[in-house]
């Protein structure tokens, strides 16, 4: 997240509030999982989900900020989550 985005982002919360923004972030998931189940359907807009996952990029950062929660501690949780799956993948979980 860039220094600008951090202001901007920070000005979003304190105006519209964290439970606006939970709220929106919500939303933002929401139309995401719309648009992967459309292209479960085979009809796949590339460019809407590329749009949506931009949206929802942008509510995690909020959600960062929201809670204080710093990368490291997401690095941390997806290293072992990663690890899990590589895991299940070569135990044969995921046939």
């Amino acid at each position: 997240m860039t220094e600008r985005e951090t202001i901007l982002f920070a000005a979003v919360i304190n105006n519209l509030g964290i439970k606006n923004q939970l709220a929106v972030a919500t939303e933002e998931l929401l139309e995401l999982g719309k648009e992967l189940t459309k292209g479960m359907r085979d009809k796949v807009n590339r460019m809407k989900v590329t749009e949506e996952l931009a949206d929802v990029l942008i509510c995690v950062d909020q959600i960062k900020m929201m809670y204080g929660i710093r990368d490291k501690e997401i690095k941390i949780w997806r290293e072992f989550k990663v690890k899990r799956l590589s895991y299940m993948i070569d135990r044969g979980d995921y046939k």
